[in-house]
């Protein structure tokens, strides 16, 4: 399997020291925030509805997604990668 590559990196001619990696790594901060991030992401999404922008069903289809995601996380299905 191949490293992946880092989103931000396609700009740089050169990788970033192992240091500077390690101090802009915040995978374990981020984490504790999936609950509140999926909050936010139903609450964007009802806007949209409203808003007339995404229709009823789209919303539907889109928070059952946000559900099954919630669920996921709280039992450990989805776990952050090093290298997110």
């Amino acid at each position: 399997m191949t490293k992946p590559a880092k989103l931000w990196g396609g700009r740089f001619s050169a990788t970033s020291a192992d240091s500077m990696a390690a101090l802009s790594r915040s995978v374990h901060f981020d984490w504790r925030l999936a609950p509140y991030d999926l909050l936010s992401s139903r609450a964007h999404c009802r806007n949209l509805v409203k808003s007339k922008i995404l229709t009823s069903a789209e919303g539907k289809r889109i928070e059952s997604a946000i559900d099954v995601l919630r669920r996921d996380i709280e039992r450990g299905a989805i776990t952050p990668a090093e290298h997110d």
